[in-house]
């Protein structure tokens, strides 16, 4: 699931790249108004991303849109004309023209000055209350769609939880059967399994959606055009425009759009590939977040953070990789190769990592043994009370916690001996009193 998330992550990245260009704030004014209308149960497509010349940007319904977010109401009709003709048209007829919602009784004005003087004559338009009709009132304003363009904003953050909800949604559900599945086929009970399902899958889901919010925000700030240099190299010289293509277009192919080649490829990939090393980061920051704390906390060691970390990163550009080779096969292959490209990556890490730095864990565990073995060594326990301790000290859910406990106490051995002495004078209470 991990390697599907950086995956479909990456694909967003690309995808949005453009929200950065001079012209950001229209690409951001398109897709925020196509995110509404889908929310308001419109039959909406986005259909700019092909760059065909005077196309539609949205089809909302049986309508299509090109959207026009400009300074004026005036300036987003100016751009609708090219040498005195109207620019959009479908089938004989005029395109709506989005603008924002602020500027939208200018553009109407602007509009009927236009038919008044004739400009859409050749589309049989003369009366100018037409305007009315191909003049679409955007959802947001020009304002809004500026700030969504920058980093950092609330319009922006907002815009970008809401594709990721959509995106963290499918990720929930996915781990959540695999959850469930898994606990099944452990024996557990249904209302175990699924407690313990819900619980993976609202992790899985805050997860997905704070790393798909923070790549998001990351692609429109500095360090996007500070690694395109390294992509480009990589898909113009390493790879070339062939091998870029047929790489892109598997990408492609899975989506539904058509098929590209030469530059139009080697920069899509180059787009895809940034999106992978900024969601393979913001990945691993997300998911290592527990252990800094633990070791701010002085539950682990620095040691044991930098393996931790170490085999966190190493696990999710193994999904990532796995994902990515996985996307070839249809609708299963992304998420199996990223598990198996997760597993084999941090065990690999780890193994490598095991033969350099002892876990935190080993040697806790080896003191919590001996202070344990001395403490009840002149109790004379039986089994049933020697199991009675055991149950407790070294429960396997809870024995990570205390072996963290541990080691953040000051006083390893007085902190153990501490713990143990309820247990034990639970013990001795217990047993029967001798009467002389």
């Amino acid at each position: 699931m991990l390697g599907a998330s950086i995956y479909e992550t990456s694909l967003k990245y690309a995808d949005d790249v453009r929200i950065l260009g001079t012209r950001g704030h229209g690409v951001a004014a398109e897709r925020a108004n196509h995110i509404i209308d889908r929310m308001m149960g419109k039959r909406a497509t986005l259909e700019g991303d092909d760059n065909s010349k005077n196309g539609a940007d949205r089809i909302v319904g049986n309508d299509y849109i090109q959207t026009k977010y400009c300074r004026t109401g005036g300036e987003c009709i100016s751009e609708c004309f090219e040498d005195g003709k109207f620019r959009y048209e479908h089938n004989g007829k005029p395109m709506k023209i989005e603008v924002p919602k602020d500027k939208y009784d200018a553009a109407v004005k602007s509009l009927q000055d236009r038919i008044e003087r004739g400009d859409m004559k050749d589309l049989g338009i003369t009366d100018p209350e037409a305007a009315k009709d191909i003049i679409k009132k955007g959802n947001i304003s020009y304002k809004t769609a500026r700030r969504i363009a920058k980093a950092g904003t609330i319009e922006g953050i907002m815009y970008d939880a809401g594709t990721g909800v959509v995106h963290a949604t499918q990720a929930f559900g996915i781990s959540v059967t695999i959850s469930f599945a898994q606990s099944m086929w452990r024996g557990e009970r249904v209302e175990d399994a699924l407690s313990d399902a819900l619980e993976t899958g609202g992790k899985i889901f805050g997860a997905s959606l704070v790393t798909h919010i923070a790549t998001k925000q990351i692609g429109r700030t500095v360090v996007e055009k500070s690694l395109r240099p390294m992509t480009d190299y990589v898909t113009k010289e390493m790879l070339g425009s062939k091998a870029s293509a047929k790489i892109v277009n598997t990408f492609l192919r899975k989506s539904g759009q058509k098929a590209i080649h030469g530059a139009a490829a080697t920069n899509q990939l180059s787009k895809v590939l940034r999106g992978n090393i900024v969601t393979m980061a913001v990945t691993t920051a997300v998911m290592s977040s527990g252990h800094i704390y633990d070791a701010v906390e002085g539950r682990i060691s620095g040691k044991q953070l930098f393996k931790n970390i170490s085999t966190v990163g190493a696990g999710v550009g193994g999904a990532a990789m796995g994902a990515s080779m996985g996307s070839a096969v249809p609708v299963v292959g992304t998420i199996i190769g990223g598990m198996v490209g997760g597993i084999l990556g941090g065990k690999a890490s780890k193994k490598a990592l095991d033969s350099l730095i002892e876990d935190d864990a080993v040697s806790l565990f080896e003191i919590l043994k001996e202070v344990f073995t001395e403490s009840i060594s002149e109790l004379e326990l039986d089994r049933e009370e020697l199991n009675f301790i055991m149950d407790y000290i070294f429960d396997g859910k809870e024995l990570p916690k205390t072996l963290k406990k541990i080691h953040a106490a000051s006083d390893r051995t007085a902190y153990i001996e501490n713990m143990l002495d309820p247990y034990i004078d639970a013990i001795l209470k217990s047993r029967p009193m001798i009467v002389a």
